[in-house]
């Protein structure tokens, strides 16, 4: 199951167990189960958290590798037509379309 479902699946258990507490007040409170409940809750919470934190790392490293792509994209034509483009070999335009035909496989 992806973070995003298993998110999802998590936030509504927690809100069903909140609700579930609100409307049973009165009788949580008359058979003193406040602390089972409240481990409950606390539970739930925990795991919504850890599973939110380990989509945003999955989120973050993906951005990371999309970022040094677009990057690399930009920089390496520049240096592999560099050294022609010095010795007089290509003109600047030569260099603008290879930069543009890299850009395209992306």
């Amino acid at each position: 199951m992806n973070y995003h479902a298993q998110g999802l699946q998590q936030e509504a258990d927690l809100r069903f167990s909140l609700v579930r507490v609100r409307e049973n007040a009165e009788s949580i409170a008359f058979y003193n189960g406040e602390k089972a409940e409240e481990k409950v809750a606390n539970s739930r919470l925990r795991r919504l958290l850890e599973t939110l934190d380990k989509r945003i790392k999955c989120l973050r490293s993906f951005a990371f590798f999309a970022n040094a792509y677009d990057f690399a994209t930009i920089v390496v034509p520049s240096c592999l037509m560099a050294p022609a483009y010095f010795r007089g070999e290509v003109s600047c335009n030569v260099q603008n379309i290879c930069h543009l035909k890299c850009m395209s496989w992306y």
